[in-house]
């Protein structure tokens, strides 16, 4: 993932103008297991200044404590390739398949099945074709990459009633297997 490190720190900013932050009250506002008492405030300073990048914990931290989308903050050509990744992700868990057995299915190379997994490599025609057989939906649901966002939102709301989870997780694979 690519990040846009003069977004992150226009957000950043943003928050604290909001919230009427310093760059170190900020930081101790990015608690996680690993930095119990959130980051510096010369950290924080860092990032803003273009002087660091924010580490892919911190920035996981930052989006789930200020209920950020992490995809708002990519290059926009990076964005395509992730949104198709998170497809391809999500259509193997619900097959049960792992990388092993779509190279087989497919013929396509288990490396460049990795980077297309990650995100790294835009998946050709042929690409996509191959496995959209193997995952068995239509090439436009791994080319066009988004619909998983889709069922993010369908489980929010689910959640935002007060459902129980067990019922919330039978809803969300029924709606796996229609696809």
């Amino acid at each position: 993932m690519i990040l846009d490190n003069r977004k992150i720190a226009a957000t950043i900013q943003s928050i604290q103008n909001r919230l009427g932050l310093t760059n170190e009250e900020f930081g101790k506002t990015l608690k996680s297991p690993e930095k119990p008492d959130g980051v510096s405030g010369s950290y924080i300073s860092h990032i803003k200044n273009g002087k660091r990048e924010m580490s892919k914990k911190l920035f996981q931290v930052f989006c789930e404590q200020y209920d950020l989308n992490p995809h708002e903050f990519m290059k926009e050509e990076n964005k395509q390739e992730v949104d198709i990744a998170e497809t391809i992700n999500q259509l193997m868990r619900i097959r049960g398949l792992d990388i092993e057995e779509i190279s087989r299915m497919t013929g396509i190379d288990i490396l460049d099945l990795s980077q297309l997994k990650r995100g790294k490599l835009r998946p050709s025609e042929e690409h996509i074709r191959k496995l959209s057989i193997a995952l068995g939906v239509k090439p436009e649901v791994i080319s066009q990459g988004r619909v998983f966002k889709s069922f993010e939102i369908i489980r929010r709301e689910l959640e935002s009633l007060y459902l129980d989870p067990e019922f919330i997780d039978h809803v969300m694979k029924a709606i796996e297997r229609e696809l």
